[in-house]
């Protein structure tokens, strides 16, 4: 509030986005300028760009398919997460899709940390052996190393015994053993098209103009950390 009655920023960038997000309706209520990396509550209109965490997800349920996976979990955030929502429902679409059943002990939600990851393989490896999942989709990198490291702790390997996904392509993912399978987000794009809806607001400012709601596809990163499941290499 003090930066934009000084005079010192035109506009606003806010990101991390979630429900009720009080940041929007301040914003709002003193009419300045912003853009929204995310989204929030449905109704709510401003201008927002977000990456299509439903499609990540997506694509990296149809790819394990593709490699022959029956059985795929998902290790996501809490049901307090707007993005974490918005990638479970893309990995039930895929399962869906692909005919596959959906078993309520495969999603895992947890928190932004290994301990997370860890904790969903506890929960997987505590089913019958038919019921255990043969990969797995994560929220995040963070949580994908976690997942790796337990599993890796106890003997498994990553991309024969598990096959494991990431989201986010973070730097460090390309140099794990074995590099992860990720979903990249197209960060430079994306600021592009933010920094357009900016120019843009401040060019009309006061004029009519119709809200920006733009979503952004995410690309599956291809790696070493998936592989065809052992049940099927048996067959």
């Amino acid at each position: 509030d003090e930066l934009s009655r000084s005079g010192r920023v035109d506009a606003f960038v806010i990101s991390g986005t979630n429900w009720g997000d009080k940041r929007i309706g301040f914003l709002q209520e003193r009419a300045i300028p912003f853009v929204s990396f995310g989204r929030a509550d449905p109704g709510w209109d401003f201008d927002w760009v977000d990456v299509d965490g439903a499609s990540g997800t997506r694509q990296a349920v149809d790819y394990l398919v593709s490699l022959g996976h029956r059985r795929i979990a998902f290790a996501g955030w809490d049901e307090g997460s707007l993005a974490g929502t918005h990638r479970l429902a893309g990995y039930t679409e895929g399962l869906a899709a692909a005919g596959l059943p959906l078993l309520p002990q495969w999603i895992f939600r947890g928190y932004q940390n290994e301990l997370s990851g860890s904790a969903a393989l506890k929960q997987y490896l505590s089913l019958p052996e038919d019921e255990r999942p043969t990969a797995v989709v994560t929220v995040s990198d963070l949580v994908a190393i976690g997942v790796k490291n337990s599993a890796e702790q106890l003997g498994l390997e990553i991309g024969s015994d598990l096959s494991i996904i990431g989201f986010d392509d973070s730097p460090f993912s390309q140099y794990l053993n074995p590099p992860l399978t990720t979903i990249n987000q197209p960060v430079k794009q994306i600021a592009q098209i933010i920094i357009r809806i900016l120019e843009e607001q401040l060019i009309k400012s006061g004029q009519p103009r119709d809200f920006v709601h733009e979503l952004v596809a995410p690309k599956l990163i291809i790696r070493s950390s998936c592989g065809t499941p052992l049940t099927q290499r048996n067959i």
